[in-house]
């Protein structure tokens, strides 16, 4: 897990500081963020879906360190259009 945590944050750095903050104030964010039972959030977008979701990601770490809660985990990958065994992280 520690190299999906490297390319996670090579995508947090190569993120423009400010930018991805209206996916936080989005309807469909806030109701999937809130919702009571599990789910995945669907990302309908063109481009720029990775920095998208590094900061749901990022956003979703810091709620979870202010939560005293053990039962709650966060699991996330990357996926990428390679061609070696990159491609599977």
């Amino acid at each position: 897990m520690e190299i999906v945590s490297l390319i996670h944050q090579k995508i947090r750095e190569a993120r423009t500081p400010g930018t991805c903050e209206w996916i936080l104030k989005h309807p469909d964010f806030k109701a999937w963020q809130n919702a009571t039972k599990s789910s995945a959030f669907w990302l309908k977008v063109g481009g720029w879906k990775t920095f998208l979701t590094s900061k749901i990601i990022d956003h979703l770490q810091d709620d979870m360190t202010l939560v005293d809660d053990s039962n709650t985990g966060l699991a996330f990958l990357y996926c990428a259009e390679l061609r070696g065994p990159d491609s599977y992280l």
